[in-house]
């Protein structure tokens, strides 16, 4: 998974109306929906691929606190 992946999953959040996008090691990357968790039919996110995402997303002093 890569930025890519995750530009795709914040767009398909946003086509199911999700408020949350839940992205946890060792498994698939889930939406909330209306209350409601549905995982998406993906692969489990490894912490690699956790950590291409969180550099795509933090600036270096968000990165050093988190």
């Amino acid at each position: 998974m890569s930025a890519e992946s995750l530009d795709r999953l914040l767009s398909a959040a946003s086509e199911f109306d999700a408020s949350d996008l839940h992205l946890v090691e060792g498994v698939p990357p889930a939406f909330r929906v209306n209350g409601e968790i549905i995982i998406a039919d993906e692969d489990a996110i490894s912490e690699a691929e956790l950590t291409v995402m969180a550099d795509s997303l933090l600036n270096e002093q968000q990165k050093r606190k988190f």
